[in-house]
């Protein structure tokens, strides 16, 4: 019987620059301080953090470095299957 996912959950991981930002969040440190650190701007900060709270659905700053962080050593885009039905039993 051939089986599908009815249903999954897409997850991103962080770039290594995302994560660059998250441990300088992490030590609780400014959007100025962290672009003059970085050598970029605050607007570049602002749109790592910004990629950041797409890819973990997470808004508190401390909450999405932990997120960035426990994903460190992850890469890429991992998709979680939550539900496999059979093929037949589907609705046409």
């Amino acid at each position: 019987m051939d089986a599908s996912p009815s249903s999954c959950t897409v997850f991103k991981t962080p770039s290594p620059r995302e994560l660059e930002v998250a441990r300088l969040v992490w030590d609780r440190r400014s959007d100025k301080y962290i672009a003059a650190k970085l050598g970029i701007g605050v607007g570049t900060v602002h749109t790592h953090l910004d990629r950041m709270r797409e890819k973990s659905d997470l808004h508190d700053r401390h909450a999405l470095a932990a997120w960035a962080l426990a994903h460190e050593h992850a890469e890429g885009v991992y998709v979680i299957v939550t539900d496999i039905v059979p093929l037949d039993s589907r609705v046409p």
